[in-house]
């Protein structure tokens, strides 16, 4: 048995979707039915509903200074455009050294 479920959009909003569902080839009432069978799939929001941080940017030197301290930290080091790291072979360190 087909029931009818009354609510208040924005108009704005009625529009656009109407739009884009003419292109997809549904009325927004199929639009609606595939969205409650999705809530009814994942007993809730089929989507994850969040509140979404502000982007920050993080300065190119910082990005660099935190690789820079990542890779001596694995033993690795940048000097002049060069990529050195440290390996023990016996006892001994050694450097070697691997161009960009």
């Amino acid at each position: 048995m087909d029931a009818n479920i009354t609510f208040r959009i924005d108009s704005d909003v009625k529009a656009e979707m109407s739009a884009i569902c003419a292109q997809l080839g549904m009325t927004t009432s199929t639009a609606f039915n595939i969205f409650a069978k999705a809530f009814m799939r994942a007993k809730g929001m089929p989507f994850s509903v969040t509140i979404q941080e502000p982007i920050t940017t993080i300065p190119k030197e910082t990005m660099l200074n935190d690789i820079e301290q990542m890779n001596r930290s694995f033993g690795y080091a940048l000097k002049n455009n060069k990529i050195y790291a440290t390996i023990n072979i016996g006892n001994q360190p050694h450097e070697s050294r691997w161009s960009r």
